[in-house]
């Protein structure tokens, strides 16, 4: 099961600009992250199955296409590992294949050529690889935001901010993409990983480019007080102590005790 990752965004830009930033995001006012709207995945992709393996990959081109060009030494190894009882040595490279094509059903003969086809079309056999890359998370968020959305004046800018949350990681890429569909707004991500004071920072994207990137410390105050900040849950800084070791946790077992959770 995945950690969850939550992301508070801020965007900052003229009233108009972020006003035609929800229009696209969503309508009748309720906007939507979807990362499909800002980097759609191609239904190919969204259609494969799983994880592709790199043999299954290979072997994909060789059902498609009849040719090897992608038949490593250790990839042939895998393939006779995983399809025979015993790999076939020192033979013709199709005499194993066509081995291997007899011990597997058509579903998967079909799921295979499917992954080699998206391989050469997009770049990734699978939508799990894609994703990591296009979205910076395995899944996408297509949720309503976390909280309402009011777009505040203050001095010498306006900005509205959300809160979500992601799978593993802060994505990243949506947030590049977006920011080149509006390159006059700046995009500030703070995020943190449920398990407080690991995994978190704080990142600044304008025109498409990163162009601030700060990552705590794991096991630190300024990475536990930050992820706090994020979660909401500032009311715990204080019970925020150090062990032996030099690193910081908190204390929920005083902090139950005082009242504090």
């Amino acid at each position: 099961m995945a950690n969850y990752v939550r992301n508070r965004v801020t965007f900052y830009g003229k009233k108009e600009q972020l006003e035609k930033l929800l229009q696209f995001l969503g309508s009748n006012g309720n906007p939507q992250l979807d990362f499909n709207v800002i980097v759609p995945e191609p239904k190919e992709i969204t259609d494969s199955n799983g994880l592709a393996p790199d043999e299954d990959v290979a072997f994909g081109e060789y059902l498609a296409t009849g040719k090897t060009t992608m038949m490593t030494d250790d990839i042939m190894r895998k393939l006779g590992g995983k399809y025979l009882e015993k790999p076939i040595l020192g033979i013709a490279r199709t005499v194993m294949l066509d081995a291997c094509k007899k011990v597997i059903s058509e579903e998967e003969k079909k799921c295979f050529i499917t992954w080699y086809n998206n391989k050469v079309k997009y770049g990734y056999a699978d939508w799990y690889n894609w994703r990591q890359d296009k979205w910076g998370t395995k899944a996408n968020y297509g949720g309503d935001f976390l909280g309402d959305i009011v777009i505040v004046e203050a001095e010498g800018h306006t900005n509205f901010q959300y809160t979500f949350d992601t799978a593993w990681d802060s994505p990243v890429p949506i947030f590049k993409a977006l920011s080149e569909k509006f390159p006059d707004i700046k995009i500030e991500v703070n995020y943190a990983d449920e398990n407080m004071g690991y995994d978190c920072g704080t990142y600044e994207v304008r025109k498409g480019i990163m162009v601030s990137d700060t990552v705590f410390e794991d096991g630190t105050w300024e990475a536990i007080s930050h992820s706090l900040m994020v979660w909401n849950q500032e009311y715990l800084e204080d019970y925020i102590v150090e062990d032996e070791g030099g690193f910081c946790h908190i204390d929920y077992e005083r902090a139950e005790n005082e009242g504090g959770l």
